[in-house]
Formats: structure tokens, sequence, C-alpha cells
């Protein structure tokens, strides 16, 4: 959970269900606090805590500031999942971390 002035800000659910590979599942932000940081900060604290050598997450191809996050964070894609939505692809991302 994150929190901006005292204010609950945010958060993010991840497992290591996805091919025993940390999984970044689901990030939500407050929409009075979105593009404040929030979102970076809370995949940072995950990837400074994390103890697997990846990091996986999704988002859909439309989801374009989603998109923008993983890159300034150096996800890269690692493929599409097709037929989760209806003509809206889903682009899984990774990252190595570093031991």
């Amino acid at each position: 959970m994150a929190q901006v002035e005292n204010q609950n800000a945010g958060f993010l659910i991840y497992h290591t269900y996805f091919f025993e590979q940390l999984f970044i599942d689901l990030l939500i932000v407050h929409p009075a606090l979105r593009r404040k940081g929030v979102v970076k900060a809370l995949i940072e604290y995950v990837e400074n805590n994390c103890t697997s050598k990846k990091i996986f997450s999704s988002t859909n191809k439309s989801n374009e500031s989603m998109q923008h996050v993983f890159d300034a964070l150096h996800y890269k894609q690692s493929g599409y999942i097709d037929n989760l939505d209806e003509g809206d692809p889903e682009i899984v991302f990774y990252k190595e971390i570093r031991s």
C-alpha cells in the first residue's frame, strides 16, 4: 500500500504462480493521485524486495500509460496474449532483477 499525505494512494498485488516467477497482477491508484509516482514507487518497492530473478506483469495494448510506466522502469516486452479482451491483446512485460 502506498500513501500520499496520509491518504491511501494505491496498492499492488503480486503472486508467484506464473511459472514460479513473481507476477504483478494488479495495480490500483486513487484517481485523484494518479501521475504522482505512486505506481513507480509500488513497483520499485517490489523490485527491491523481490527474491526471484525476474518480475513479470502485463497490460492491455490499449493501456498506453501503463506501457510508458513499464518502459520508464526498463521492463521489456515478452509476448502477447490474444483473446482475453476482444480486439485488445494483453502485452506481457518482464524485467530481470539483479541478485
